[in-house]
């Protein structure tokens, strides 16, 4: 009976969380700065590599209904016509009412990613696009190359950019088209990992606090010409 009562318990606990997770449906209506409607204009909650990730297109009234999973967060809508010449970006935090998004010029936006630590770009890197102020993120841009693009309007966005072998970082970039078409951000540099430190380089010496099977103050040294295996975890 006891195990009975918590299985209940347990799915009525997710049961309450379900709301959150729901498919929500918004609908709204693109147009230009002269109030007219926008045909043929992608929106989507996600924007991955340039393209749309499971976007729809605005009819000849400019009208559009999207379903996305906002997990009790407002959405983040991204907007972008066919040439990537107009677009938007919009936070909606009332799903249930339709919205009016007015379109704007696009600024691309691109840059590189290095690692002057380690003298030598990431062999893979992503880049996150988050609206702000709610850091709601919007559009990505993963690359073999180190590098980014991104279509966005005026306004102020934040830039989440990690790799491998490097630490993460976040940078504010405040984006203008009256001040051109085009922003280069240049190369910007990340941080190596301390393990990409220590690459190439001799195993610092090792503090053993327990052991199993040999002493505590064994050494590295003690396995030369022997394969040594380490094993790194953790539980939280």
């Amino acid at each position: 009976m006891r195990y009975l009562l918590l299985a209940c318990v347990l799915v009525l606990a997710f049961a309450t969380e379900a709301p959150a997770r729901d498919t929500v449906t918004i609908k709204g209506t693109v147009k230009d700065l002269d109030d007219n409607p926008v045909a043929g204009v992608e929106v989507a909650t996600i924007w991955l590599e340039g393209k749309s990730g499971g976007g729809v297109l605005t009819g000849e009234d400019g009208a559009f209904e999207l379903e996305a999973r906002t997990y009790g967060r407002p959405a983040a809508l991204m907007l972008m016509d066919k040439e990537r010449k107009r677009g938007a970006v919009a936070i909606v935090k009332k799903t249930s009412e339709p919205v009016n998004i007015y379109l704007s010029t696009l600024v691309r936006v691109h840059g590189k990613l290095s690692c002057e630590d380690l003298g030598a770009a990431p062999g893979w890197t992503n880049t996150y696009l988050n609206l702000l102020p709610m850091r709601l993120r919007a559009a990505r841009h993963m690359s073999e190359k180190a590098e980014f693009e991104f279509y966005l309007p005026t306004g102020r966005f934040q830039l989440h950019m990690y790799g491998t072998d490097v630490k993460g970082r976040n940078r504010t970039i405040d984006v203008d088209s009256s001040e051109g078409l085009e922003m280069d951000l240049g190369t910007i540099d990340l941080k190596a990992t301390p393990i990409a430190k220590l690459y190439g380089k001799e195993l610092p010496p090792w503090n053993v606090t327990d052991a199993r099977g040999v002493d505590k103050d064994v050494k590295l040294a003690d396995y030369k010409g022997k394969w040594v295996l380490l094993e790194f975890w953790f539980s939280t």
